[in-house]
This record gives structure tokens, C-alpha cells and sequence, in this order.
């Protein structure tokens, strides 16, 4: 089963914790550790890592806003009235409405 090149060592808790950050900081596990499955595979055991949060741009609308258009269509509100009410422009709500049908 095992077909590595010598013998194995165990990574002490210091060298987990250590590649667990390195992942976690966007490193590839292949740059972190000579090898990728075996950093994989560790990470696992250890419960993961947690993925990386980044800012959701202003430009997207937010899911409150995208309740509040599918509210505005059921009371039958144009796109114009429902943006004017979200402080957006009318070409975003009538985009989303376009992509994601009438949501009704």
C-alpha cells in the first residue's frame, strides 16, 4: 500500500498546525508539504479548513433585497417603484429579475 520513497515520519502537532495555516492562508497543499494527498488527507482528519471569507461585493444584491423585489412583483410593483424603494438602480432590479425569473 505504501509506495513512498523511504521511511515515514509522523508530523508533530507544531508542523499540522503549521501546514493547516500555511492552507489556510491560500497556499496550495503541494507548495505547503512535499506531498499534496498526504497534506490532504491530514486536514481532514483535523477537520478541514476553514474556508476563506471574502468581502461580497456592494455591487451584488443582497439576499433581503432580492426578498424584497420577489414582495414587490407579487404586489404587482414595476421594477422602477421596487428600485426606487431599494435605493438601486432599475436596471439592476430588472436584470435580477431577468436571470432568476419572476421568483413568484
Amino acid at each position: 500500500m505504501g509506495q513512498g520513497s523511504g521511511p515515514t515520519r509522523r508530523l508533530t502537532l507544531a508542523e499540522r498546525l503549521e501546514l493547516q495555516q500555511r492552507v489556510r492562508s491560500g497556499e496550495t497543499y503541494g507548495a505547503a508539504a512535499s506531498s499534496a494527498k498526504s497534506v490532504q488527507r491530514l486536514l481532514r482528519k483535523m477537520g478541514g479548513v476553514k474556508p476563506r471569507t471574502t468581502p461580497r461585493s456592494t455591487l451584488r444584491l443582497a439576499l433581503p433585497e432580492r426578498e424584497e423585489i420577489s414582495r414587490g412583483l407579487l404586489a404587482g410593483d414595476p421594477c422602477r417603484t421596487i428600485a426606487r424603494r431599494l435605493g438601486r438602480s432599475a436596471s439592476t432590479v430588472s436584470r435580477d429579475v431577468a436571470a432568476g425569473g419572476d421568483r413568484a
